[in-house]
């Protein structure tokens, strides 16, 4: 069986990279290739998540500062000192 192999140029992964921080930091418009990465992202399992995932991924981490605090989701349910 033939694995799915996501692969872009360095020049496509610093514009996606690039439109994830604008996205996040001036609300700007998601290009196409971006939506194509999210969507290959979430549809791809971590046996088939690869290296041109990742080097997005590390781009945005390096060159993203937020302006203010980030909101943290929660994963599982908080239990408070009442065990609630």
């Amino acid at each position: 069986m033939d694995e799915f192999q996501y692969r872009i140029t360095r020049t496509q992964k610093n514009e996606i990279a690039q439109n994830l921080i604008d996205i996040l930091q001036k609300d700007t418009a998601i290009l196409d290739s971006t939506v194509i990465f999210i969507c290959n992202w979430v549809r791809t399992g971590p046996d088939g998540k690869r290296k041109a995932f990742f080097d997005v991924w590390d781009i945005v981490l390096k060159n993203y500062l937020p302006t203010t605090r980030p909101i943290l989701f929660r994963t599982c349910g908080r239990i408070n000192k009442n065990g609630k």
